[in-house]
């Protein structure tokens, strides 16, 4: 478990703008289940920093070159 203390917690907004996605596409993917996971604290959606840095990384594709 993380550090409470060394959390980078982004809003909605924050996190959207991060992936270069709207903030309703977000929205879309959390109603669908899907990645990148979120932290809820009462009604408020915010996306630890790290997790959406590794979700880009885990989105990564390898291309192999031919010849």
């Amino acid at each position: 478990m993380p550090n409470i203390s060394t959390l980078h917690l982004l809003t909605e907004r924050q996190a959207a703008e991060f992936l270069g996605w709207t903030p309703g596409t977000l929205r879309l993917r959390r109603f669908r289940g899907q990645e990148p996971q979120y932290v809820k604290i009462g009604r408020s959606v915010r996306y630890e920093h790290e997790t959406i840095q590794a979700f880009i990384v885990n989105g990564r594709v390898n291309v192999r070159k031919e010849g």
